[in-house]
């Protein structure tokens, strides 16, 4: 388990490495300097991780969370946050779907 500890450590810091992290560290640093713009942030990310992680057919409900949070989401500062968030979560998906995939671990259930 030493071994693979000492991997992680290393894919953590190859991460922190890449324009996606600091772009995302970048635009954490400039959205927590506007408490309400954080908190608008907060309310879109929960709500667009239930509907991700409901049954709900998802088409109509995303397209009423982004009619409900559109003039927040043109904001430069959140929508960049947001944009930088999704773009490193792609990256941990990545991550994720590489090592699962070859252990054969069956996920189908969460479909």
């Amino acid at each position: 388990m030493n071994q693979i500890r000492q991997i992680l450590d290393n894919l953590v810091k190859e991460i922190q490495k890449t324009e996606e992290y600091i772009h995302f560290i970048e635009a954490k640093k400039e959205i927590e300097n506007y408490p309400d713009k954080v908190m608008i942030a907060n309310d879109f990310r929960a709500k667009n991780f239930r509907l991700q992680t409901s049954d709900l057919e998802l088409f109509d409900e995303m397209d009423d969370l982004e009619q409900e949070f559109a003039s927040c989401l043109q904001d430069r500062i959140i929508g960049d946050y947001l944009k930088a968030e999704l773009e490193l979560c792609n990256i941990i998906r990545e991550i994720n779907c590489t090592i699962i995939e070859p252990l054969e671990i069956d996920l189908e259930f969460v479909e």
